[in-house]
């Protein structure tokens, strides 16, 4: 899972081009997990239609998906070999999500600093840090004065 040690300086970094890097290498090591995690979702996903399985939501996100149903298919065969990782690493996600989207702050915040606010939506951007300060979120330091 991600170097929970990256979060330091996209955190606490003032520099664009630090935080930019490291949130970058973040996002790789997200991205890695996000595709695992969406396998397992979408061959779980071909079991539960398979059997029948009424109740399941497939519109979840796979690191949810997984912690909700992950008891009723990470036993089957096939699934189980993953069954540690699979739900490890969703579990993971979804305690990290305060700073994933920190982390998705920070690095659109750095791109607007480096490059200007033209390339991104900046009112997005803006509801993303009044969202995470209303929650009580870390707050990007890079993001302070946007």
């Amino acid at each position: 899972m991600q170097n929970i040690a990256l979060l330091k300086p996209i955190i606490e970094s003032e520099n664009p081009h630090e935080v930019f890097q490291v949130a970058q290498e973040w996002m790789r090591k997200e991205t890695a997990v996000l595709i695992l995690l969406r396998g397992v979702k979408s061959a779980a996903e071909v079991y539960f239609r398979s059997t029948g399985s009424e109740d399941i939501d497939y519109s979840r996100p796979p690191e949810e998906f997984i912690h909700i149903y992950g008891d009723r298919f990470l036993n089957q065969p096939f699934f189980e070999t993953l069954h540690g990782s699979a739900k490890m690493l969703s579990d993971n996600l979804l305690r990290l999500q305060p700073s994933r989207t920190a982390v998705q702050i920070a690095f659109f915040s750095a791109t607007v600093k480096t490059i200007g606010g033209n390339v991104v939506k900046i009112e997005m951007l803006e509801e993303d840090i009044r969202e995470q300060k209303r929650n009580g979120y870390p707050m990007p330091m890079i993001a302070k004065d946007l």
